[in-house]
This record gives C-alpha cells, sequence and structure tokens, in this order.
C-alpha cells in the first residue's frame, strides 16, 4: 500500500510503505529493464506500421498528422528516478518539470505554425505528417529521448 503523503510547508514528508516501495523498485531494476526493452521493440514495431498506414490511408494521416501538431509532448519518466526523499531533490525536479513543459509548448507551437501553413499550401495529411516528422528530428536528442519522439524519428 503506498499512501501518506502530506506536505508541510512546501516539504513533502513520505511514509515507509512509499520508501519500501521505492526499494522495491530498484530491486526489481534488471526486470524492469527487460521489460523496457522489449515494450520498446513492440513500439517501435507498431511506428512502423504506423508510417505504412499514414502512407497509404489520407483520411489517417490527416487525422495523426493534425493530433501531432496540436497535442503537446510529455517527458515518460521512471518513477523510481523521481527524488522523493529531500525537499531539495524535489524542487529541483519540479523545476525541472516546469522546463520540460515550456519546452514543450514552445514546440506544439511551431508544430501548429508548420501544420497551419503546409495545410494552407495544400500539402496532404501525409505530406504534413512528414514534415512534422521532419521538424521533430531537428529537436535536441535529450529531447526525442525524452518523450519517445525518436522511435519515430529514426524510422524516417
Amino acid at each position: 500500500m503506498i499512501t501518506m503523503i502530506s506536505s508541510t510547508a512546501n516539504y513533502v514528508t513520505y511514509s515507509e510503505p512509499i520508501k519500501d516501495f521505492r526499494e522495491r523498485m530498484k530491486a526489481e531494476k534488471p526486470f524492469s529493464d527487460a521489460k523496457k526493452q522489449a515494450d520498446e521493440l513492440l513500439a517501435k514495431e507498431s511506428a512502423k506500421k504506423m508510417l505504412a498506414t499514414i502512407q497509404s490511408d489520407s483520411q489517417f494521416a490527416e487525422q495523426m498528422a493534425n493530433t501531432h501538431a496540436f497535442t503537446r509532448d510529455y517527458e515518460l519518466i521512471d518513477l523510481a528516478d523521481v527524488p522523493i526523499e529531500s525537499e531539495t531533490g524535489m524542487n529541483e525536479y519540479s523545476q525541472h518539470v516546469r522546463n520540460f513543459e515550456a519546452k514543450a509548448n514552445d514546440v506544439m507551437t511551431e508544430r501548429i505554425q508548420l501544420y497551419n501553413k503546409m495545410k494552407t499550401n495544400g500539402s496532404t495529411g501525409a505530406e504534413i505528417f512528414n514534415g512534422l516528422v521532419a521538424f521533430d528530428k531537428t529537436l535536441s536528442a535529450d529531447y526525442q529521448k525524452a518523450t519517445k519522439l525518436d522511435l519515430m524519428t529514426n524510422l524516417v
């Protein structure tokens, strides 16, 4: 049971069940890493199938281009890596999250501008999607990895 999180004057304290959970997460890391590898392989295969469908189905391509342009990226994290043990660690992590969200908002704004420009110029859904992925390739490798955009950008 993971419970009993309390906050006092912006300082977060965690009960023993959460500390026990963190220790279990660390102990299970080798199994977790193997699962991550399997999940990543499955995600790559899914991305390949999605790209093929985008090229062959214009309605799906338009839908995916729109979704990709108008959806903000999120950083995918391993909860075992979140520094819950100290106020300083949590403050630094919170600042990291705010910085990432600001970057993701900027990226989404640029994608929307590209989408609208290509749409106005008469590009097809597949062309727009490919243009968005080409834009994604210009983002830092760290950003692509954090959001798993690299699964798509490494395929095209």
